[in-house]
């Protein structure tokens, strides 16, 4: 029973690990892409915040 146990927390821990890794990767190349645009080819875009009374 321990044993099993154990095996889920490391599958737990390594899938984890895993989805880290990439999410850093994915968010790297974004960052990368964003970096070869000017400020003038970028724009700005206003969303009004909701009123809740």
């Amino acid at each position: 029973m321990i044993l099993i146990l154990s095996y889920i927390i490391a599958f737990i821990g390594i899938y984890s690990l895993v989805l880290t890794t990439s999410n850093l990767l994915y968010f790297r190349s974004l960052s990368k892409h964003w970096e070869k645009h000017t400020s003038k080819e970028l724009v700005t875009i206003a969303v009004p915040a909701r009123n809740e009374e």
